[in-house]
C-alpha cells in the first residue's frame, strides 16, 4: 500500500492516492461504487431484504415465464 495513505482525522478520514500507477477511470468507478455502497447502507437494505426480493422474483418468474418464452404453463 505504498501508493495509498489513510489518515484518521477528528471528523473525517483522509485518503491520499499517488497518481503513479493509477488509472483515473478506475478511481472514478471505485468512488461510484463507494457511493452506491453508502446509499445501500443508509437505506437499511440488508441480506434478509435481498433474500425476500429474490424469493419474490423467483416466484414471479416461475408463474409468468411462459408469457415471455411462449411455452405452456407447467
Amino acid at each position: 500500500m505504498d501508493n495509498i495513505h489513510i489518515q484518521d482525522k477528528k471528523d473525517s478520514i483522509v485518503l491520499t492516492i499517488s497518481k503513479k500507477g493509477l488509472d483515473k477511470d478506475y478511481l472514478v468507478q471505485l468512488v461510484k461504487r463507494l457511493e452506491t455502497e453508502n446509499l445501500i447502507y443508509q437505506s437499511g437494505i440488508n441480506e434478509n431484504n435481498l433474500r425476500i426480493a429474490e424469493d419474490i422474483k423467483s416466484h414471479w418468474w416461475k408463474n409468468n415465464k411462459h408469457s415471455f418464452l411462449g411455452t405452456s404453463k407447467e
